[in-house]
């Protein structure tokens, strides 16, 4: 899984960012589900 980083490394953040965030909604949905 290949992470783009430009010269700042701006883009890379943004990814993780987004990553961590998709995680989190999983994990409240698969909650939501459970329960």
């Amino acid at each position: 899984m290949g992470v783009p980083v430009d010269s700042s490394g701006n883009t890379s953040t943004l990814t993780l960012l987004t990553g961590t965030l998709v995680a989190m909604f999983s994990a409240s949905l698969t909650k939501m589900d459970l329960f």
